[in-house]
């Protein structure tokens, strides 16, 4: 997420004033962060709620001439998704923060996922939308098969 408010108010004006990728970035979207890849997260202001939505730079649609998912139904879930990048552990009573990094490419399929970090927990999906949430799936599941491994090693 951009770090303070001066910070989206200048991507704002900048995307304004040389587009997003080609199309034209309209006066209603507020973008509020971005993914490291070139896509953005932001919302649609003439909507009236607080969707938060993503924006593809690799895509196109009728829409604005950006194509976009519906990334979040508000602001304080779309918060939560990205806390769960952040995964806590509990090891030997320390309490251990790490940042996982997802990494997404565009296949003739769709897209293809990965961790850089965590071995195996890589996925696919059709749109870039249905990966990251493929991911998500994954990273917990993968995690979880991890912890229950290592307790299984410590018990005998």
């Amino acid at each position: 997420m951009f770090g303070h408010m001066n910070t989206i108010i200048g991507e704002d004006k900048a995307y304004r004033k040389i587009g997003f990728f080609g199309p034209p970035w309209p006066a209603h979207y507020l973008a509020i962060g971005g993914d490291g890849f070139g896509n953005l997260y932001f919302l649609d202001l003439s909507r009236g709620d607080e969707t938060v939505l993503f924006a593809d730079h690799d895509a196109t649609s009728e829409f604005d001439g950006i194509d976009m998912y519906e990334e979040a139904p508000n602001l304080a879930e779309w918060i939560t998704g990205l806390r769960r990048a952040e995964t806590y552990y509990l090891i030997r009573g320390i309490a251990m923060q790490f940042t996982l990094t997802p990494v997404f490419q565009q296949v003739p399929e769709g897209y293809i996922g990965f961790v850089k970090e965590l071995l195996g927990a890589n996925t696919q999906g059709e749109t870039l939308a249905e990966a990251r949430a493929n991911l998500q799936e994954t990273i917990a599941l993968v995690l979880e098969a991890n912890r229950l491994l290592t307790e299984e090693k410590m018990h005998g």
